[in-house]
């Protein structure tokens, strides 16, 4: 097979070392012979990585702009990407430790990088070149399986049974944290407004209730156990960007 650099990245605060595990021991798998590199760029060093064609087989874990990533599979140096996706909620709840003081500058620090990968996630899901996955509720074993067809690998059936099996024992989730009581009700309703745009799209089955009135506002509340936390009348004409200073 050709040489093929595949891009492994994530919503904030979650590498997508999985996938990067997975791509890695399918290229292996189909080709015991070649060189394949794996590694983590980060920083400076993602648009040099970008830039430069391989002529071996890559996996890399990297955070990127838009932008670099466009013009790598265009020019064809980045040929695959894996985006590990997780509804905006639940990635902010996870970057911001249970029971933690943050100040209001910190949680807007970090919401505003989560809502930077999910406008990532909602770019990447219409790109023939990417592929996007919920690492909270896809199963594995249809995500290795999605994987596979995605890298266009065939495998033996030995080795495709081999693969299945690792790749599922890696895909123990660490627990899915639970931003309804994690987040207070002040950051759930800020969160909400900013969130919105991927959550409709990307996430339905979060327990943000979205009801759209005349396409162009929405009534939304957050509901945990029959309980209303919050209510909210959003119109959606004041969030198709993040407020300045988010």
């Amino acid at each position: 097979m050709r040489p093929i650099t595949v891009v492994s990245s994530g919503m904030y605060g979650y590498r997508g070392t999985w996938a990067a595990e997975v791509a890695t021991m399918a290229l292996a798998m189909a080709d015991d012979a070649a060189y394949l590199e794996t590694l983590r760029v980060s920083g400076a060093a993602v648009a040099d990585f970008l830039a430069t064609r391989a002529r071996h087989n890559r996996v890399a874990q990297c955070r990127f702009a838009m932008p670099d990533l466009r013009e790598a599979l265009a020019e064809g140096i980045v040929h695959k990407v894996i985006f590990s996706g997780r509804d905006p909620m639940t990635a902010l709840a996870d970057c911001l430790s249970p029971g933690e003081d943050r100040s209001p500058a910190e949680f807007a620090s970090a919401m505003r990088r989560v809502a930077f990968s999910a406008e990532q996630a909602m770019q990447l899901r219409d790109m023939p070149q990417a592929m996007v996955f919920d690492v909270d509720r896809d199963d594995p074993a249809e995500t290795v399986l999605r994987i596979l067809d995605h890298l266009e690998v065939e495998l033996a059936p030995a080795a495709h049974s081999a693969l299945l099996h690792e790749a599922v024992s890696r895909a123990t989730p660490d627990g899915v944290p639970d931003w309804t009581t994690s987040l207070t009700v002040e950051q759930i309703a800020q969160s909400c407004v900013v969130f919105a745009p991927y959550t409709v799209t990307l996430h339905p089955h979060v327990d943000t209730h979205l009801d759209a009135h005349d396409g162009s506002q929405l009534d939304t509340h957050v509901d945990t156990h029959g309980d209303a936390l919050v209510d909210t009348h959003i119109d959606t004409r004041t969030i198709t960007e993040l407020p300045a200073g988010v």
